[in-house]
C-alpha cells in the first residue's frame, strides 16, 4: 500500500538581483511518497522488544523529543497475544510529501565602494547563507527526505542540521 518512492520530485532554484544585492533561493519537493513510521510502531510495540540486545529494546530512548502524535493511534493492550503494533501495518503508513527550503543566501557587492581604496581589486562580495531552513510536511517522523528507498523510517538517522555561513569573496 502506498509508494516508498515519490511519484513526482523536483526543485526550484533562482537568484534574484537588485542593484548590488542578490538573493538566492533553493527549494526541493517530493509528492506522492508514503512512509512507514517504524519509530512510532516501535514505541507502541515495546513489549515484544524488551529482551533484545539493541537500541530498539530500550523504551522511549528519545522521550524528551516528543516525536509523533500519539492521539491518532488506537490503544490496544500491548501484552495481547495479537501483537497489535507491527511496523508492517498500514496504521503507521503516513503521507510523506514535503516541500523543503534548502538554501537561502543574501549577498552584497562592495566592489564600487572599495575600488578606490584597493585599485587592484576586481570584485569584493560579502554574503550569508542558511541551509536546511524549513520543511513543510504532514509527516510526523523526523525528516521525510532522509528515509531510504525501503520506505521504513526507524527514527535513528542523523537529522540534517540547520547551518549558517558568512563569507567574503575577493578577486584580484
Amino acid at each position: 500500500m502506498g509508494h516508498a518512492l515519490p511519484l513526482v520530485s523536483g526543485g526550484f532554484n533562482n537568484e534574484f538581483g537588485y542593484g548590488n544585492w542578490t538573493l538566492g533561493v533553493n527549494m526541493y519537493f517530493n509528492l506522492g511518497r508514503d512512509l512507514i513510521n517504524q519509530e512510532m510502531a516501535n514505541r507502541f510495540d515495546f513489549v515484544n522488544r524488551e529482551g533484545l540486545n539493541n537500541i530498539n529494546s530500550v523504551r522511549e530512548v528519545t522521550f524528551w523529543e516528543k516525536r509523533g502524535d500519539y492521539s491518532k493511534y488506537p490503544l490496544y493492550n500491548p501484552w495481547s497475544s495479537a501483537a497489535p503494533y507491527q511496523a508492517n501495518q498500514d496504521i503507521f503508513l503516513e503521507d510523506a510529501s514535503f516541500l523543503k527550503l534548502r538554501t537561502v543566501s543574501l549577498g552584497y557587492d562592495l566592489t564600487k565602494l572599495m575600488k578606490k581604496k584597493m585599485p587592484r581589486l576586481e570584485r569584493l562580495y560579502v554574503y550569508g547563507s542558511v541551509y536546511n531552513v524549513f520543511t513543510l510536511t504532514k509527516y510526523t517522523g523526523q525528516d521525510p527526505e532522509l528515509v531510504n528507498y525501503t520506505g521504513y523510517d526507524s527514527g535513528y538517522g542523523i537529522q540534517i542540521p540547520r547551518t549558517y555561513m558568512l563569507g567574503v569573496k575577493m578577486d584580484f
